[in-house]
């Protein structure tokens, strides 16, 4: 069983997670408890447990910080850089912004 604690909207602290079926759940949890709100800190979060960052990733696509930081609060769009995030984070880029990736009609493929 996943257990997740918001204590804020930097921190949060995960018992039992150890598959990335748990980390979906995470995710799913993560989502309601924040409102939305500071899901950029949740995938710094997300990388930091990892050993990497946003500026890691910048780096590693020869890009800007500022670019990957404005696409992780979902102000821009990039597949390419939401592709490199989410994968960093042990996330499906639909996991992290559903809302530009639209479940097709008839439920889960």
């Amino acid at each position: 069983m996943t257990v997740v604690t918001i204590h804020d909207s930097n921190r949060m602290e995960v018992a039992g997670a150890n598959s990335r079926c748990d980390l979906a759940q995470i995710t799913f949890q993560a989502r309601q408890a924040m409102g939305g709100e500071d899901w950029h800190g949740h995938i710094k979060w997300a990388l930091e447990r990892r050993g990497t960052s946003l500026s890691q990733i910048a780096r590693d696509l020869s890009v800007s910080p500022s670019t990957v930081t404005r696409v992780s609060k979902g102000l821009v769009r990039s597949r390419r850089v939401e592709e490199a995030i989410a994968a960093a984070a042990a996330f499906t880029p639909a996991q992290l912004w559903p809302a530009h990736y639209p479940q097709p009609a008839g439920g889960d493929r």
